[in-house]
């Protein structure tokens, strides 16, 4: 192809065969991992996802087994396929969640009570995240 600077189009014409073997099973490795790694990450994130969408996130707040609650609401309440259906999910949760928080700061009184349910959000999206 004629492509870069020549001195890096030699090297590529004058490679030996281990030298192309080598790249290759660097390569392959290289991306092997990088793919593992999304791969990896994309189930916790979706489960966590999929539950945020059905209502199972506010639902199972609190709940003492928290893994079941929330994969028996992703099970029953997951909305439909379509687009539309998923951005009518999302709000539908978001107000939902803004509701709790209207109610836990109402009934709170005082900002450690709130600092202390924001908390253990973040200790649950944290479980999810890895």
């Amino acid at each position: 192809f004629r492509l870069g600077p020549k001195l890096r189009q030699l090297e590529v014409r004058t490679r030996q065969r281990r030298d192309w073997v080598s790249l290759y099973i660097s390569q392959t490795l290289s991306f092997a991992a990088l793919f593992g790694v999304y791969e990896g990450a994309k189930i916790p994130a979706s489960r966590w996802i999929q539950g945020i969408l059905a209502g199972g996130f506010d639902g199972c707040l609190g709940s003492q087994d928290f893994d079941i609650c929330l994969q028996t609401y992703i099970d029953t309440n997951a909305p439909g396929p379509s687009f539309e259906a998923q951005i009518r999910a999302l709000a539908t949760n978001l107000a939902m969640v803004e509701q709790r928080l209207h109610d836990i700061y109402a009934d709170a009184g005082s900002m450690e009570q709130i600092l202390q349910q924001v908390k253990m959000l973040m200790d649950l999206t944290d479980q999810y995240a890895y």
